[in-house]
């Protein structure tokens, strides 16, 4: 959305004669490219939160999934993709994530019997 307002801000630039005018259409380009990233990375993905006690991810539909820290086996991880896996089974897998490393991390931190790996994740959809 911010790439496509920035881009029509900078065709906009071609109707105007006034300098001022094509300034301001570059700075509301420019701001229109930062909301965009903003946005994506705050308000478009899912977000996650990690306690002393569980693993617990929120979907933007407000949706929570949560995965107690004591049932937690394994933690995978490959680029931006993170694959929890239950005691029983159950998987949860979060894509898209900026912090998959910081995520491994405090996981092999705070929930040691939890196999912490770097491998290929087969995601079934991306979520």
């Amino acid at each position: 959305m911010g790439i496509l307002m920035a881009i029509i801000l900078l065709i906009a630039i071609t109707a105007t004669t006034s300098a001022w005018w094509s300034a301001a259409f570059v700075l509301l380009a420019i701001v229109a490219l930062a909301l965009g990233w903003l946005g994506r990375r705050r308000l478009w993905i899912e977000d996650h939160v990690i306690t002393e006690t569980h693993v617990a991810l929120m979907r933007p539909d407000g949706l929570a999934v949560e995965i107690p820290l004591d049932r937690l086996i394994a933690v995978r991880r490959k680029g931006n993709a993170v694959r929890f896996t239950r005691d029983d089974g159950a998987l949860l897998d979060f894509n898209r994530n900026p912090h998959s490393k910081a995520i491994l991390r405090t996981i092999s931190q705070i929930a040691p019997s939890a196999q912490c790996t770097t491998e290929t994740i087969d995601l079934a959809c991306d979520t």
